[in-house]
């Protein structure tokens, strides 16, 4: 008799996949650490900290509720920890994830790359962003897609293009430019940032399987 168990093999996937993400995740805090040491605001998760906004905007609060509720609507039946272990085996958040590791390790010499704010990947629809460290402006930013066909695909493509298209590009609250301090140095700015290039990334959903 066969002792097969889907449940069984779905525990132990997960739980190598969580292995696996929990080193992409220490990558991450290790590149935001070295940020925050810079002066710029980007949490442990690689986005762009909205604490950081306090005193700049009066509503930093209720956006951050606006966060927490979405998170609470999506994930209500788990605890924060299989919350937080569900939300880090999504295609989406790994797709993210791994996307702002290949920016960093290519650009990252050059560029400042930073997740959108929590906030701004949903109100908005941005997920990473490139700010030129010699010019301390922003470059552009990317919505990623784990799809290159279908409903999905079509949706993301024709909010990127309207942005594109009808807005001028992008818009984000609460964004980063890196301003002259003078020499070499920069020192980072939470600032609103508007109408820049905006991109779809796509990524086919087997590759995540093999990063």
């Amino acid at each position: 008799m066969s002792s097969y168990r889907p449940d069984r093999v779905k525990i132990i996937a997960d739980r190598e996949n969580l292995e696996r993400i929990g080193k992409l995740r220490q990558f991450i805090e290790t590149i935001a650490a070295e940020y925050k040491r810079g002066g710029v605001p980007i949490g442990s998760d690689g986005r762009i900290d909205m604490s950081a906004f306090v005193g700049i905007y009066p509503d930093v609060d209720k956006d951050q509720d606006g966060v927490r509720r979405r998170f609470r609507d999506w994930y209500g039946g788990f605890s924060d920890k299989e919350a937080q272990e569900q939300r880090l085996l999504s295609d989406g958040e790994k797709l993210e994830m791994l996307i702002y590791v290949i920016l960093h390790k290519n650009l990252g010499s050059e560029f400042v790359v930073a997740r959108s704010s929590e906030h701004d990947d949903h109100i908005h629809g941005v997920d990473q962003l490139l700010l030129e460290r010699t010019t301390g402006n922003i470059i552009c930013a990317f919505d990623e897609v784990g799809d290159t066909t279908g409903a999905n695909y079509e949706k993301k493509a024709a909010v990127v293009q309207d942005h594109n298209v009808h807005r001028g590009g992008a818009t984000i609250k609460y964004g980063l430019k890196l301003e002259d301090e003078g020499g070499a140095r920069r020192k980072s700015s939470p600032q609103k940032l508007e109408t820049f290039r905006f991109f779809t990334w796509l990524c086919q959903k087997t590759a995540l399987k093999k990063a």
